[in-house]
């Protein structure tokens, strides 16, 4: 019996509930299977298992960002007017209030990230 190729995972850490809905809609369309944690300490445990993270500013969020980019994950960012652009040189920012899309287009760009580095 083959077993099904494992879909990307990614990690999420919002403490903003709309964004946690958007973000399961958004991940979940684009096929990807999602863990979204409440705490900065509980989306640190699962870095591992993601291949993309997705990480509000506060709460840990710097804590998280710093944890993925020793994983080298990819990251993105989301803002509500706190985030400090010399201690995420690395991520993708989305500024609140952003469009769906956006998330989306980030999601994107991070993935073919993934399939570049695989090629090289």
């Amino acid at each position: 019996m083959k077993s099904e190729p494992r879909k990307q995972c990614v990690v999420g850490f919002v403490y903003d509930v709309a964004v946690a809905v958007l973000m399961n809609s958004i991940v979940t369309k684009m096929g990807y299977t999602l863990l979204v944690k409440s705490t900065s300490t509980e989306a640190i445990q699962h870095i591992n298992e993601a291949d993309i993270v997705i990480s509000d500013v506060s709460y840990g969020g710097y804590d998280v960002y710093n944890a993925a980019r020793a994983c080298q994950k990819p990251v993105i960012m989301i803002d509500g007017g706190l985030l400090k652009l010399d201690k995420t040189p690395d991520a993708i920012i989305l500024s609140k209030p952003f469009r769906p899309s956006a998330l989306e287009e980030a999601i994107r760009k991070c993935a073919e990230g993934l399939k570049s580095d695989k090629q090289q």
